[in-house]
């Protein structure tokens, strides 16, 4: 039986089971992912379950959005600055 190089639980259903290292041509790299997960993840089995990597590539898209987010009130924040006269940022006497 294999083990999920996430959450350790063995996998019985070929069809829960994912590798690590993808197949060709798939975008999503999940040995980079693990990587980048703020806790430590040693990769010692070459599979990951399905809902484990349902999990990392929710993830992903969370990560995506937040930048996505953050970039849009950055922009906001910049054309404030750049149309707000010098003055606007001072406080009233």
């Amino acid at each position: 039986m294999s083990l999920c190089v996430l959450c350790g639980l063995g996998i019985v259903k070929n069809t829960d089971k994912n590798l690590v290292d993808g197949r060709r041509g798939n975008s999503f790299n999940v040995r980079e992912e693990l990587l980048s997960l703020e806790c430590k993840v040693k990769i010692n089995s070459m599979y990951i379950r399905k809902n484990c990597l349902c999990v990392l590539k929710k993830r992903r898209a969370l990560l995506k959005n937040l930048h996505k987010v953050n970039s849009s009130i950055q922009k906001i924040v910049q054309s404030k600055c750049s149309t707000a006269s010098p003055n606007a940022f001072l406080k009233p006497a």
